[in-house]
């Protein structure tokens, strides 16, 4: 049968809507897949929902068939949503608008995705909706970056809300952020208050920062900030502004220029440090008069220890006249004669040890520098030769004794009165005497050993104050260990003795290394 002109025009028109509605759902299939959507066509009379493609989404959600009942597909939606999802989707069919909704998904080990509908519904002749066509995608990679970017801004404002408060509490305020190539202007109440501008409503700028700066401080900031604009990095300031209130402030300004390629933005905060710099100037005034004080008490010691060494060196002198132009003395002439000899000796070593006494006081502002203390010990040795000889002692050094930091006359002195006190206490046996030096992490210990006569425990305590004697019949000031403790302490250490009687002693000090 022969087909008549206007059937072939039909039939033509048909394949041509097939093929083209067959092209159109390839090219939507693609599209879809390309973004890992699915689309699914809802028809309220039967209530059934048709998946037209795959997706990734199979994977995690995945239904019997490419066709379900609507409320057999709604129980994979999280149910603390599924109210909501049906809501949003009513309401958008009543008001004939489209829908964007956003849900969650469980999956297995407790997981959730999360996914996003759009759709609309298609209305009939008599206005009422036939069916809904939607797509979905899964947005779970999407929703986790907003939720991570929503706990870094809650976590940023804490940040901001804590670095507020520690400003606050050190009566510090923060500047804002600034552009070193914009000429801002802005208002800060806070920052009024610290300068101490009353009006605070006042418009801040460069220029008016900048004129409020005491004269005498305000090029040396300028230059510092011009330079630090320059090179990037941090910053940190302390200068003086003298605002309308004709207070006079101390400010410290710590901050960082961060560089860029639009000459970078400077972030600083203020400080005022007006009671520390008022305390520091005290400190620093007390100090000066201290060291006057000091000097005019070291002239003064000077003077009165030459003026009673004077008569004692006439005592001395007149005692060994009379020795030597008496030609026939009594007993008695001659003991008196060794009484004055002996009594003016200790007193004279009594005044220069009470001025040894008197400068160690003093001394703790001298510049230090690193010691040897093996050739502190030869020198000592070399001091002491005569005392050594006298006494057949051996002085025994277990290793090289370390550097240290400190004054070589202290090191001396102190060594000095250990080895002296040494063989000055001795027992009826040559004094042996033992040196060593141990590695105590941030100091060094020391110990001085010896074989003498050794001191009761209960003295060890009261030894190191000044005039305490541990034999009377030995001849002393009392005041040896006293400079000891003194220039150990100076030195940042501290020392002790270890003693009974009859069994020697052995006296401990430490030294910081640094």
């Amino acid at each position: 049968m022969e087909l008549t002109e206007n059937q072939h025009l039909k039939k033509s028109n048909n394949d041509l809507k097939e093929t083209s509605s067959g092209c159109a759902g390839g090219w939507l299939s693609l599209a879809l897949k390309a973004v890992n959507m699915s689309a699914y066509k809802w028809d309220l009379e039967s209530s059934v929902v048709t998946k037209s493609n795959q997706s990734t989404m199979d994977s995690v959600v995945n239904p019997p068939s490419n066709s379900w009942l609507y409320h057999d597909g709604l129980k994979y939606i999280h149910q603390d949503d599924r109210e909501s999802v049906e809501n949003k989707i009513n309401e958008a069919v009543n008001s004939h608008r489209d829908f964007n909704i956003e849900y969650r998904v469980p999956v297995e080990n407790d997981k959730i995705r999360w996914f996003q509908s759009n759709g609309h519904a298609v209305y009939g002749d008599d206005g009422k909706a036939v069916h809904i066509l939607a797509v979905v995608q899964d947005i779970t990679k999407r929703k986790e970056n907003e939720l991570s970017l929503q706990e870094q801004k809650r976590e940023l404002e804490i940040t901001k809300c804590q670095l507020k408060l520690a400003l606050e509490s050190a009566g510090m305020v923060a500047l804002p952020n600034r552009r070193t190539r914009v000429n801002y202007k802005y208002k800060s109440p806070e920052v009024c208050r610290l300068l101490g501008i009353e009006n605070e409503d006042t418009e801040l700028s460069r220029e008016f920062l900048l004129s409020i700066i005491h004269p005498d401080d305000r090029q040396h900031v300028i230059d510092a900030m011009d330079e630090v604009a320059s090179r990037g990095g941090p910053i940190e300031l302390e200068y003086r502004v003298s605002p309308p209130d004709g207070q006079v402030r101390w400010i410290m300004l710590k901050g960082a220029h961060i560089m860029d390629d639009q000459g970078g933005a400077r972030y600083v905060v203020l400080q005022n440090v007006t009671s520390r710099k008022n305390i520091e100037e005290q400190i620093k005034q007390k100090n000066h008069d201290l060291s006057v004080i000091n000097e005019k008490l070291e002239r003064f010691s000077s003077i009165v220890a030459h003026d009673l060494k004077s008569p004692l060196t006439t005592i001395l002198m007149a005692a060994q006249l009379i020795s030597k132009t008496t030609t026939t003395t009594t007993g008695d002439v001659a003991n008196w004669v060794e009484l004055i000899n002996s009594g003016a000796t200790r007193m004279t070593k009594l005044i220069s040890d009470l001025l040894e006494f008197a400068k160690s006081e003093h001394d703790t502002n001298l510049p230090k520098e690193t010691v040897s203390l093996s050739k502190i010990v030869e020198t000592v040795q070399l001091n002491l030769k005569a005392a050594i000889a006298e006494s057949n002692a051996k002085i025994q050094i277990s290793s090289a004794l370390p550097f240290v930091l400190g004054h070589s006359t202290h090191f001396i002195q102190l060594f000095q009165n250990l080895i002296s006190n040494a063989l000055k206490f001795r027992s009826e046996r040559a004094p042996e005497i033992f040196l060593d030096a141990k590695d105590s992490g941030d100091h060094w210990l020391f110990t001085v050993r010896d074989n003498g006569v050794g001191i009761d425990p209960s003295m060890s305590q009261r030894l190191f104050e000044p005039f305490q004697r541990s034999h009377s019949k030995v001849e002393g000031s009392g005041l040896g260990l006293s400079i000891c403790k003194k220039i150990v302490e100076m030195h940042s250490g501290r020392i002790w003795i270890e003693s009974e009687v009859g069994s020697g002693s052995r006296f401990f000090f430490t030294l910081a290394k640094s």
